[in-house]
């Protein structure tokens, strides 16, 4: 599938961005990444995962919610 498709370099390079940002959402640089590189198409296309799509796998896949660590003294 496109998906499997996808450069691994990439797909590492949205979920560090993910990881920083820390909210597990794809930057609108990386969405545009996705467009320009012809990954990402409008759903009614067909051919190819929405960026919602991307958005979902990417987060599944990559991202991992930090959870607050409570330090005793």
């Amino acid at each position: 599938s496109a998906i499997r498709d996808v450069s691994a370099r990439l797909i590492a390079a949205i979920a560090a961005h993910m990881v920083r940002a820390g909210d597990g959402s794809v930057p609108e640089d990386f969405r545009e990444v996705l467009r320009r590189e012809g990954l990402a198409r409008e759903p009614a296309a067909g051919k190819a995962p929405s960026l919602d799509e991307w958005e979902a796998y990417a987060r599944a896949h990559f991202y991992t919610p930090v959870e607050p660590q409570l330090v005793s003294s």
